[in-house]
């Protein structure tokens, strides 16, 4: 499945194992998949025993898939272009005004970027990342505690 997430355990001697995948969901297997049905932010723990003393492991991961966005009344999410110096801009439609909020943050979860609009039912918005390094970024949308998620590779 491609929505899956494979889980690997790298530890040794360990003879117990609980994942904790973030999202209120668990295992014990050693190597277990794992699909996230809500796109985010998630802190994947893996804690690993040996009868005597156990150890914790953390990975953050981001999970997106641009085809699901989750906020009701939303009709139009883009950026453009989506791939670039670091400038884009935000296309959003929504049918009704509403406050939104976004903000970009790298591959292990750091905000690099936060903007507000009150009662807005259509932002245009240039967008500058600035000094950031090149690598994959991720605009979150949240309107009413919902989220649309799109990614942002840019290039230096």
């Amino acid at each position: 499945n491609d929505d899956q997430v494979q889980f690997s355990d790298e530890s040794t001697g360990a003879t117990s194992w609980f994942w904790d995948f973030g999202d209120g969901n668990t295992s014990t297997a050693q190597n277990p998949a794992h699909t996230y049905k809500v796109n985010g932010v998630y802190s994947a723990t893996l804690t690993v025993s040996n009868g005597t003393c156990e150890d914790t492991f953390e990975v953050i991961l981001v999970i997106i898939n641009a085809s699901v966005d989750a906020i009701e009344g939303l009709t139009q999410l883009q950026l453009r272009p989506n791939l670039g110096s670091g400038q884009f801009q935000l296309y959003l439609e929504m049918e009704q005004p509403k406050d939104v909020r976004m903000d970009v943050f790298n591959t292990i979860g750091q905000t690099i970027l936060s903007n507000q609009w009150d009662a807005s039912s259509i932002i245009i918005e240039d967008i500058d990342l600035g000094l950031v390094p090149a690598g994959a970024y991720f605009v979150r949308i949240a309107v009413d505690g919902q989220a649309a998620y799109r990614k942002y590779v840019l290039v230096r």
